[in-house]
């Protein structure tokens, strides 16, 4: 694919292939390391030539080596919402890739990256993994959902049901930003006596919001037990700046 690093000027820094880079960051193969994926991928993101960038990225997503899939998968995705460089050729090798990808961490990128290159609208290849038994993919997936395709209500509503509270609360956590979503009302009456006191929180709040003075009392006794310096607190107090005004 045209852009590949590998025949790059050796060395390190701006002559660097983007190979060598890449080798680089494999040498810990840890996504917090010093050096690691962070700095690396931002050596990547400050190439002047972006287009070769995210064409060397994208021609690595099929490697047999997942670190190597994870990290480019995060190069793409940086430059989903950057730009957005080679659009036909991204999402054309997203798409591709999307029903193939086994590991999950990568898989999350695939999925941001690829609602990143789109509009709001039907993402098929994203709502196909509304099933996968990871709860982490499944709480990306129904966060793009809720942005892009709010008209998709009984998918919705199997992640408001979620056994994972991290998938009822991205649902929650859309929605309560979202004040005309079509399930934002139902939702939160539904969750206000979830078993997760994150998921509850914020059923409590949309409901307190929008005048319930009995979920703002429930949600104020959530901070109270949490402490000043927990989410609840932080909720019920804007919750009460917002009815004050």
């Amino acid at each position: 694919m045209p852009g590949h690093g590998a025949d790059a000027a050796p060395g390190r820094g701006v002559g660097e292939s983007l190979d060598a880079l890449l080798a680089r960051v494999l040498v810990e193969r840890d996504p917090e390391s010093a050096f690691g994926w962070h700095d690396g991928r931002i050596e990547v993101m400050c190439r002047e030539d972006k287009d070769a960038s995210v064409r060397w990225a994208l021609s690595r997503l099929d490697d047999p080596d997942p670190d190597v899939r994870w990290f480019t998968a995060v190069v793409v995705d940086e430059f989903s919402t950057a730009g957005m460089p080679c659009p036909d050729e991204a999402r054309a090798v997203l798409a591709a890739r999307l029903p193939v990808e086994t590991n999950s961490d990568v898989l999350i990128c695939l999925i941001s990256a690829f609602a990143g290159y789109h509009d709001a609208g039907h993402l098929p290849e994203i709502q196909a993994h509304a099933g996968h038994p990871d709860p982490r993919v499944r709480e990306w997936v129904a966060g793009v959902i809720c942005w892009s395709m709010p008209e998709k209500i009984d998918l919705l509503t199997d992640f408001a049901q979620d056994p994972d509270p991290r998938v009822r609360a991205t649902v929650l956590g859309v929605c309560r930003y979202a004040f005309d979503h079509p399930v934002t009302a139902r939702f939160s009456a539904a969750l206000r006596d979830d078993p997760d006191p994150e998921v509850r929180a914020l059923a409590l709040e949309v409901l307190a919001r929008d005048g319930d003075a009995a979920a703002y009392q429930e949600l104020r006794r959530l901070g109270d037990e949490a402490g000043e310096e927990s989410q609840a607190t932080k909720m019920a107090d804007a919750v009460q700046i917002r009815l004050r005004d």
